[in-house]
């Protein structure tokens, strides 16, 4: 999303604040940017976890196509079908101060 023109982007474990939530980081201990990952055991068969499902918010200049960009990471990600997706704009303000 970002090398098509997001701003920003925010990826988040849809299941996050359940009993179902899945961490995928771990505080850093300085070692290396691996530490930050948990690490699955032999046995668990993947040496990183992802999430199932995720809620990914995207911020876009206002008059993005975001209907082709949806279409775009549709087809990159092989989905079957579109994901739901909602578009809300967001007021100009000053974001510094």
């Amino acid at each position: 999303l970002m090398e098509n023109g997001a701003l920003s982007v925010v990826v988040e474990d849809s299941d996050y604040g359940t009993a179902n939530e899945r961490p995928i980081f771990d505080e850093p201990d300085g070692s290396d940017a691996e530490s930050w990952f948990r690490r699955k055991s032999s046995s668990e068969g993947s040496s990183k976890k992802i999430w199932s499902n995720c809620n990914v918010t995207a911020y876009f200049t206002k008059n993005y196509d975001i209907p082709g960009t949806v279409e775009m990471v549709t087809e990159a990600m092989g989905l079957p079908v579109c994901p739901r997706y909602t578009v809300d704009l967001i007021a100009d303000r000053d974001w510094v101060t």
